[in-house]
């Protein structure tokens, strides 16, 4: 059984992992748009930034959300959940070149012919799960909040 204290830390771990897939998010978006302005930086991105947050959000998704459903039992929050840190999983794992393929694209630096689908979307992987995760967080936080602790059944 989890307590009403436990239940706030678990509030604030969501927080702390709802900032994790936010700056998954804001790189995956935003990178994009840095490479636009500035074409130069398609060579100093590197896939070791993509694999620590993704590795960082799955890992506390994992425990926070699989500690906090015993608590408030919403399945939905899970398989929200799972979705997202699969889609970051799958991202993570797949070679650096599919993003930067596209990243070359934006810059100008290869014509569109040069982008493969598989590179449109790997590139599209890691913003929407991270934005799966963030919204699994939100409910879970909201669940959370609003929930008495679940009894087992023996």
């Amino acid at each position: 059984m989890v307590s009403k204290s436990q239940r706030i830390d678990f509030v604030g771990a969501d927080k702390v992992a709802m900032l994790f897939s936010g700056c998954c998010l804001v790189h995956c978006l935003g990178w994009p748009f840095l490479i636009a302005a500035l074409p130069s930086l398609v060579s100093t991105e590197s896939g070791m930034l993509h694999q620590a947050l993704g590795a960082f959000s799955i890992l506390i998704s994992l425990v926070v959300l699989g500690v906090a459903f015993d608590c408030h039992g919403n399945h939905r929050v899970i398989a929200v959940g799972i979705a997202g840190m699969s889609l970051l999983a799958v991202n993570a794992a797949m070679p650096g070149e599919y993003c930067s393929a596209v990243n070359a694209y934006i810059a100008g630096n290869i014509t569109l012919t040069e982008v493969s689908l598989t590179n449109w979307l790997t590139f599209l992987l890691a913003p929407l799960g991270a934005g799966l995760l963030i919204i699994a967080h939100f409910d879970n936080r909201r669940l959370l909040a609003n929930s008495s602790p679940r009894r087992k059944k023996r």
